[in-house]
């Protein structure tokens, strides 16, 4: 038997906290691992429950250290990713700042408005923090941003050749217009 099994089954199984976390846990990956303990409790043999639930030995070894260490609690924990990254505070203060001040020129992207990607691939160089994009509309949420699609702005046009521009558009249809006209006769 090797040592992990061993000391599992010298160590105190409480079949009662066993049935109020299977009872809790509904998902079948926990209930997975509270069955293994059960069984291997029950039956001692670790390489056979193995091959009877489908499992490899390495991921039974696994959740027999986690149990040795942390309990049955342990083994009902939700998962959660160790390489979370996440900005703190300081940096989501500076990274409002950048938004709302800078553009992403400023940071060497060809654009002028901040995307998702973009914002992202900013934070990498600035921060050395990988963020999904789904993150980082998090984030904007996070700073009561809202969407906002893209426009033009003509305020800045000049009037005397907006004039100019509507007046050619208005030729060139009726010439066009006229042009289909004779081309169906």
């Amino acid at each position: 038997m090797p040592n992990t099994t061993k000391q599992f089954l010298n160590s105190n199984f409480d079949q009662l906290l066993w049935k109020k976390l299977f009872k809790q846990n509904t998902q079948e990956y926990i209930r997975k691992k509270l069955k293994f303990v059960q069984n291997l409790w029950e039956e001692k043999d670790r390489k056979k429950l193995s091959q009877e639930l489908k499992l490899s030995y390495k991921t039974t070894g696994t959740w027999l250290k986690i149990y040795l260490k942390k309990g049955l609690l342990g083994l009902v924990e939700k998962k959660s990713s160790h390489s979370k990254q996440r900005l703190s505070p300081s940096q989501k203060q500076e990274l409002k700042e950048i938004l709302l001040t800078k553009t992403p020129q400023d940071y060497g992207f060809d654009r002028y408005i901040w995307t998702g990607e973009i914002i992202s691939k900013m934070i990498k160089t600035e921060f050395d923090i990988d963020l999904k994009d789904s993150r980082i509309y998090e984030i904007l949420r996070e700073f009561n941003f809202s969407h906002q699609k893209a426009h033009r702005d003509y305020d800045n046009a000049d009037p005397e050749k907006q004039q100019e521009f509507q007046e050619t558009l208005k030729k060139n249809f009726k010439l066009n217009k006229n042009w289909k006209q004779k081309d169906k006769r």
